[in-house]
């Protein structure tokens, strides 16, 4: 499958010193990727690439909206992004049978001449999204999920048992950590 080029940044041409680049983020990145969760998005990627004789740095700035499912109506939903993030890219020699040093410095030969940061783009889009992910409440606080869903979840949800009544069996498991 081609790169995504448009990602690709030929660093070995550039001096000593800050970079900026910028990137945009769109449903065709997403495709690329084939990722469920997000299906399509409009981020800016700004970054700007310090280059040393013996790494590189790239802090990134990510700010926009990716398209997702809200996880308590199912209904689509633009969710927004607005964060940074850092990554150390070692410049030196192969390390045989690793790629990396450590958990988080990746290693680029000598030899290389470009970096494709797609994939790193892709990662931190992923992991800056929250476990749980809803509509926003309105100013009144009511919820802005879809209303025929939230009927249904309301008449399936079990009912609160009456104050003060518990399951008998539970009662027992309680103190079961006392008697050992």
């Amino acid at each position: 499958m081609k790169k995504l080029l448009d990602f690709t940044i030929p660093f070995k041409g550039l001096g000593l010193g800050a970079h900026s680049f910028d990137f945009q983020v769109d449903q065709k990145f997403f495709e690329f990727f084939n990722y469920s969760e997000l299906e399509s998005g409009n981020l800016r990627v700004d970054l700007i690439l310090d280059r040393q004789t013996s790494h590189m740095s790239l802090d990134f700035h990510f700010h926009g909206t990716v398209r997702t499912v809200c996880d308590r109506c199912l209904d689509e939903m633009d969710y927004p992004l607005d964060f940074k993030e850092s990554l150390v890219i070692k410049l030196g020699d192969e390390i045989p049978d690793a790629r990396h040093i450590g958990e988080d410095v990746p290693v680029i030969s000598h030899h290389e001449t470009e970096i494709n940061v797609a994939q790193f783009v892709f990662e931190f889009i992923v992991l800056a999204l929250p476990p749980r992910k809803v509509h926003p409440d309105d100013a009144d606080g009511n919820p802005t999920c879809d209303p025929e869903m939230l009927e249904k979840l309301d008449e399936y949800l079990a009912p609160d048992s009456p104050e003060g009544e518990t399951d008998p069996r539970w009662d027992a498991l309680k103190n079961a950590w006392k008697n050992n």
